[in-house]
């Protein structure tokens, strides 16, 4: 039993060391029988679909194990950053996540947009899932491909790959139990049962239980945010009719019911609007109406702890044409400088539910040949209802007839004194895979691994923005006989035209042809030629926004099509030499092409800020070069590894009245990564790896929209309902000086947009104009990664022993947009995790003591590249990483 306790500390010290260029080791509980004085032990991996030494692999992958994720404080796929040199996490939204790899990844908020870093459980390809959300429960291994993907795996992937293997059921009776409990009144378990079932099935349960109170306090409710109240579940059946069939269905579900928010608060410097358009003076309200609530400061600056400009915001533009409010509600206020506490009339709620089915079916149809089908049914339904603002004002309504006393009686809001807002996000999606592979084993030079994929996919993704705005402006144009239907319930039911609803539906059906070829002429060198064909055809309604237009519920528009058909491939060479001076070598060389296919924008919204309404397919031309290397009895792992992309028509995002529009930009990408393993004397390992990347765009432009005039003097912009656009500031200046005269309302401005006034001021209204973005580094892509790690265990006695880990983490700084202005810069951050393990092996006991994060760091994380939008002011969402949390958890292992 001392024995098996020692494999495991190995298993812990070693998961996720031998990233860059290859493998991170990685060891189940049992994977050793011997010392740890013998060096650093084998690992065997499937990340080519056959069992081979993770030494042995010509890729860069990572493999950890669920001892190593528990001990090295790797709860999910968001702490996969902290292991994965050149890989980073960020959040789009509450439900929705970015998983970038060597700077490529998918910044996009879009139903028919591809993942370009593919998420798998058991190798089957998921387009929704939440391996974001949850933590890794009863897992052998996550494998971490980096690079193209495409002629091993069922589905493209410009970036990489994230596998997530599960436990398969064993012919032996196990059962494990962990219970913990920490800081924020933590609770959390997790465990399984493995039962045999007569001779030919076997049954494993797993299941996993979180709850904990929220890291994050709204200021105004006095009701925290961002807690956790989870659970999952995973049953699988193994059938072994004969030795040379296995099969195993698996059924996971997962569920969450919490006040988890998008992000943790909004970052903005107020725009207070220029005082003079032309040399002609603005007085408070146009000044406001040239406002677009926040400027492209600093996210630390003291300025970015403001609220956007009211007047810079639909809110604010609805209110003065009302007649409601006149003037800037957040004038003068300040949020908090922690970042975790934030203020708004509404408290976040979010609901999520998840079920995935598999079967695996396995079948050696002759000695060296198998025959292997997976088929996959997944259903995914999320819903999320958020604020808006966060911040609240001091000024309530003007008394009117549509706000007497000042109080507007909403029928989704209820009564209120101040403008606001919320949003619903709701997303229904469906799944279908079928696979079918043949590969071989043979004992001659030529191998194969060839299948083939189909894909079935629908997803139906409903917004909702509803505002006080919204309801007044009906209200008074309903006074002329507009007919605009107001929806009385409180929670919309989707046919009132008094709240903006953006319903996406898509479908995509997508048929695929892949295999790879091996040679291997002599016994140290191996060739692979691998091609993929891919057909993707995407489907979806465009269905306009009814707001503030006559009836009710959605009409379908255009019926939106597009298809991408692609060749893609890659060449390997591998060489394993017999250096002399190491236990074994082994360099490879390769090219690859990688794919993502493009998709549709809605044609209004696109129209907007001048982009297609169709973009395009990404491409990655991929050279990689790599080593592997151990050394002195296995003592000493060092593994490097180079790459360079030429990366064409990288997929970006942005809003356009709230509907997400997306773009293409080409980039080049280089790096390189280095780690290494030592075992200086017994019981004692150390860890490192370095990761380094250079990103850069190359001519491609696009339009920021919080710099639509690009700093020129000749161009100004101007607010509207939609998206804001700019006009000649001769125009402007003729505008304001026939408001200053009386002749022309101040809300005359809020036409200009449309086109109103450009007969008679000439006032020809552009999206603006569009920034150079050549040399600029792509977003969530930092310079540098870092992670260190030591571990040494004590042996108490024959029956008792402690093991004491460390794990330091810190990445250089990154930008959160394409352009690199200086509200996308986020500053570096570091984190260090400290356990503690006691261990008692007769009886199979053991207790874990854990601090993360032990600096209690506060750093901005990311804040969403298409996260900006002109209707409310274009601030900043911010994701910031958790405070420091302690706790214990028991474990118990039958």
């Amino acid at each position: 039993m001392r024995n098996s306790f020692l494999g495991v500390s190995a298993a812990a010290m070693l998961a996720g060391l031998l990233s860059a260029a290859g493998a991170t080791p990685a060891f189940a509980q049992d994977a050793q029988a011997k010392d740890e004085q013998d060096g650093i032990p084998e690992i065997v991996v499937t990340a080519q679909k056959r069992e081979e030494s993770l030494q042995d692999v010509p890729l860069a992958v990572t493999s950890l194990s669920e001892e190593s994720l528990k001990s090295r404080g790797v709860s999910g796929a968001e702490d996969l950053r902290t292991q994965v040199p050149n890989l980073s996490f960020s959040r789009t939204t509450v439900d929705n996540f970015n998983v970038q790899i060597r700077g490529i990844g998918t910044p996009l908020v879009d139903p028919s947009a591809d993942s370009a870093v593919g998420i798998h459980v058991n190798n089957v390809p998921l387009t929704t899932s939440r391996i974001g959300d949850t933590d890794f429960f009863d897992v052998e291994r996550v494998e971490v491909l980096r690079g193209p993907q495409g002629t091993l795996y069922g589905r493209n992937a410009t970036a990489g790959v994230v596998n997530v293997i599960t436990a398969k059921p064993k012919r032996d009776f196990s059962a494990s139990l962990t219970a913990g409990m920490g800081n924020y009144g933590e609770m959390k378990f997790t465990g399984y049962v493995n039962a045999p079932l007569g001779n030919m099935f076997s049954l494993r349960a797993a299941g996993y239980y979180l709850s904990r109170e929220g890291y994050s306090q709204n200021t105004f409710t006095g009701n925290d945010a961002d807690d956790r109240k989870l659970w999952a579940t995973r049953l699988t059946l193994g059938f072994e009719p004969a030795s040379g069939f296995r099969s195993y269905l698996m059924w996971e579900h997962f569920y969450e019911n919490d006040r988890r928010q998008s992000s943790s608060r909004l970052a903005c410097t107020p725009d207070p609007g220029p005082a003079t358009v032309g040399g002609v003076a603005t007085n408070p309200v146009t000044r406001g109406l040239l406002s677009q609530g926040c400027l492209p400061g600093s996210l630390y600056s003291p300025a970015a702890l403001g609220a956007p400009n009211t007047l810079g915001t639909i809110e604010g533009i609805i209110g003065l044409l009302t007649g409601t409010i006149n003037n800037n509600f957040n004038a003068g206020v300040s949020q908090s400088t922690d970042y975790r506490q934030f203020a708004s009339a509404i408290d976040p709620k979010y609901r999520a539910r998840n079920d995935l089915v598999e079967l695996n079916l396995e079948w050696d149809v002759a000695p060296g040949l198998q025959f292997s089908s997976l088929t996959s049914y997944s259903e995914d339904h999320s819903y999320r209802r958020a604020a808006v603002p966060t911040h609240i004002p001091t000024n309530r309504f003007n008394t009117t007839a549509l706000t007497p006393g000042g109080v507007l009686s909403d029928p989704q809001l209820g009564s209120i004194t101040f403008p606001q807002s919320f949003q619903i996000i709701k997303n229904d999606t469906t799944q279908w895979t079928q696979e079918l592979r043949l590969q071989s084993d043979f004992d001659g030079p030529i191998n194969f691994n060839v299948g083939g994929i189909y894909i079935d996919y629908e997803t139906e993704a409903d917004f909702y923005l509803v505002t006080s705005s919204f309801n007044l402006l009906s209200r008074v144009q309903n006074l002329g006989g507009a007919g605009i239907y107001i929806d009385p319930n409180p929670e919309p039911d989707g046919t009132g035209h008094n709240y903006l609803r953006n319903y996406r539906p898509y479908h995509l059906e997508a048929k695929a042809a892949f295999g790879e070829l091996y040679y291997r002429p002599v016994e140290t060198l191996t060739l692979t030629l691998g091609l993929r064909y891919t057909d993707d055809l995407k489907r979806g309604t465009d269905y306009p926004s009814m707001l503030l237009q006559p009836g009710r519920g959605l009409v379908a528009g255009a019926q939106l099509e597009a298809q991408f058909q692609e060749v893609t491939g890659r060449f390997n060479i591998d060489w394993k030499p017999d250096l002399g001076f190491t236990d074994s070598s082994m360099f490879y060389l390769s090219a690859s092409r990688g794919y993502k296919g493009g998709g549709f924008n809605q044609p209004a919204a696109a129209a907007l800020v001048n982009v297609p309404a169709t973009y395009r397919p990404e491409f990655v031309n991929a050279l990689e070069g790599g080593m592997k290397n151990t050394l002195f009895d296995g003592r000493l792992v060092f593994n490097a590894t180079a790459f360079y992309y030429d990366y064409k028509g990288f997929q970006i995002s942005k809003f356009a009245n709230l509907i997400p529009v997306n773009e293409n930009v080409d980039a080049s990408v280089y790096g390189a990564e280095i780690e290494t393993i030592i075992q200086p004397v017994r019981n004692l390992r150390l860890n490192a790896t370095l990761g380094l990347l250079h990103s850069e765009i190359g001519n491609s432009s696009s339009i920021d929209l919080l710099n639509r005039t690009q700093g020129d003097p000749t161009l100004t912009l101007v607010k509207s309902t939609q998206a804001n656009c700019v006009i000649s500031t001769t125009s402007a200046a003729a505008i304001l000086t026939a408001i200053n005269a009386g002749t022309l309302p101040a809300s005359a401005l809020v036409g200009v947009c449309g086109g109103a006034l450009a007969g008679s001021f000439g006032a020809v209204p552009t999206a603006g104009r569009a920034a150079n973005l050549k040399g600029n580094e792509l977003p969530n892509a930092p310079k540098w990664t870092l992670s260190v790690g030591a571990q040494y265990r004590l042996d108490i006695s024959t029956s008792w022993s402690a093991t004491l880990r460390g794990d330091y983490y810190q990445q250089g700084r990154s930008f959160n947009r394409i352009y690199n202005s200086p509200v996308d810069l986020v500053k570096g951050w570091r984190n260090l995790n400290l356990s503690l393990r006691v261990a008692h092996e007769p009886s199979q006991f053991d207790v874990n003591f854990y601090i993360r994060n032990v600096t209690d760091e506060q750093a901005i994380l990311s804040g969403p590249a298409a996260g900006l939008n002109d209707i409310n002011g274009l601030g900043t969402s911010l994701f910031v990483n958790a405070p420091r949390t302690y706790g214990m958890s028991l474990t118990k292992r039958f």
